[in-house]
């Protein structure tokens, strides 16, 4: 636990340390006025590794305030067949079929203070830094049905898991400008996060020659530390 807070802690001074040698290409502070109203507001959408929305906030020519949201979730369910026989001393058939269905969701917010490093009328280089929260629940049933051998068997299994995350988002990007109020930005975050972990597993399993049946049910928590590095993030700036 000690190696990812120390690793965090090393990039949070490195990425506030420089806030006091950075300035922009005229020469003025973050703390200045902002030059250019009419794109001190923007709205950014997160499309490749991720899809998430954010809005932005330029409080001076190279500080921002950010707001983020992510959302996600997905339903599936599929039906699967097995037909095989194996060619032995004997012939074998062995037949199955099984029902899978589930549905993920997740929900997180993050609030970034972000400062530019570089900047010109193309292109911008920045860091950031802020709290941030997640949750995410997922859900999983099956039924299995399975003849081998002239012997036949069904199972049934259901899982679900929660999880909650509290910490810290540090954020490393860059933005390109196609136009005067539409840009394509790219960014690596890094999470230094508390988790809370929750499972519940119920398994079944009949016999139905021998008559043989098998019930258990399992709860696990877990909690720890996670350091953490998302893949590059690329998405779109719209600025008003």
């Amino acid at each position: 636990m000690r190696l990812p807070i120390l690793n965090f802690v090393v990039f949070a001074l490195l990425l506030f340390s420089v806030n006091s040698f950075c300035q922009d290409e005229n020469g003025n502070s973050g703390d200045s006025e902002i030059k250019n109203q009419k794109n001190s507001h923007g709205v950014q959408f997160y499309l490749i590794n991720g899809l998430s929305i954010s809005y932005k906030k330029m409080i001076s020519n190279n500080n921002a305030l950010r707001f983020n949201l992510d959302l996600s979730g997905s339903v599936f369910d599929r039906n699967e067949e097995q037909d095989r026989t194996y060619m032995s001393s004997d012939t074998t058939e062995y037949s199955g079929e099984g029902n899978y269905s589930g549905n993920r969701q997740s929900i997180a917010l993050s609030f970034q203070y972000i400062h530019k490093l570089y900047q010109n009328s193309y292109f911008n280089a920045y860091i950031g830094c802020g709290p941030y929260a997640g949750y995410s629940r997922s859900k999983d049933d099956s039924d299995y049905e399975d003849s081998y051998d002239n012997e036949t068997y069904k199972s049934y299994n259901n899982y679900f898991n929660e999880q909650f995350k509290l910490g810290i988002l540090g954020v490393v990007g860059a933005e390109g400008f196609i136009s005067e109020h539409v840009g394509i930005f790219a960014e690596y975050k890094l999470f230094l996060s508390r988790s809370w972990y929750k499972r519940k597993s119920n398994y079944e399993y009949i016999y139905s020659e021998s008559e043989f049946n098998s019930k258990s049910e399992y709860d696990t928590s877990i909690n720890s530390w996670d350091f953490t590095l998302s893949n590059v993030k690329l998405g779109v700036s719209i600025y008003f």
